[in-house]
């Protein structure tokens, strides 16, 4: 009996073993898939799909599981980048705002000053006096 549990035991190693190597060659396929020119992508995952029909049900359900999986990384990498972009735009919006506020201010600081010179060449008659009808 110990004999026998000791047998079964060496053949669910194994065959756990062969699933986890399963998924790390399924895993690196899906990899080679996602990083390949569109030409080789078309081909590679055809070769999946082969590979897949040969496959068991369980076997199958499980590519496929991997195969939702790495998509959602994919979609949430995606995601996580534009949105990295959006704050980046959002930035530089800001940015020239502060620029275009600055320079405003800037502007109507020396609209200011040249007020008050003109105003005060006006006014003042011992700088610029007013010339009387001639």
């Amino acid at each position: 009996m110990k004999l026998l549990n000791f047998f079964l035991f060496f053949i669910f190693l194994g065959f756990f073993t062969s699933l986890l190597a399963d998924d790390n060659t399924i895993e690196e396929e899906i990899k080679e898939i996602q990083h390949a020119p569109k030409e080789k992508r078309i081909a590679l995952m055809n070769e999946l799909k082969i590979q897949m029909a040969q496959m068991s049900f369980y076997e199958r359900s499980h590519v496929i599981d991997i195969l939702k999986k790495s998509q959602q990384d994919q979609r949430g990498a995606a995601i996580q980048t534009q949105q990295v972009i959006e704050a980046r735009k959002q930035e530089q919006a800001q940015d020239v705002q502060a620029q275009t506020y600055a320079h405003l201010t800037q502007y109507q600081s020396y609209l200011q000053a040249a007020s008050k010179e003109v105003h005060r060449r006006l006014i003042d008659p011992i700088v610029n006096p007013l010339p009387l009808g001639h």
